[in-house]
């Protein structure tokens, strides 16, 4: 098994896959970089904790756990806050801070995201 000692850094498992809507991201003139951030962004709903504000669902992440799920992706965590703010400035996501824990909720702009299953993404 690699588990990239070879190159300096080590990790046992990537968890989560990411899928990217190519559709999607070229049609919103999105990069590289921004596309796989919003696609691991989109992983949150499936393991992250949510509270629910009014009709809203928010989705907690760190920017820490980030960095460790997708180290291909976010090599630091100040990588991750970065990529975030930038989707947040596009209209992507909201994000939000509660206690001193951060929370995420994606736009209706992500409702045209096509998910891994066929389906898209509800918002």
């Amino acid at each position: 098994m690699c588990n990239g000692s070879n190159w300096g850094f080590s990790f046992l498992i990537m968890t989560y896959n990411i899928f990217i809507d190519q559709r999607f991201a070229f049609a919103n003139k999105l990069t590289i970089v921004q596309a796989t951030t919003l696609a691991a962004c989109m992983t949150l709903t499936s393991w992250s904790n949510s509270i629910k504000l009014g009709n809203v669902v928010w989705y907690q992440y760190s920017e820490k756990e980030m960095s460790d799920n997708f180290p291909f992706l976010f090599s630091i965590p100040k990588r991750v806050y970065k990529n975030i703010r930038i989707l947040s400035d596009m209209g992507f996501v909201e994000l939000i801070s509660l206690c001193e824990t951060k929370y995420l909720r994606f736009t209706s702009k992500c409702t045209n995201w096509k998910c891994q299953d066929g389906n898209y993404f509800v918002i």
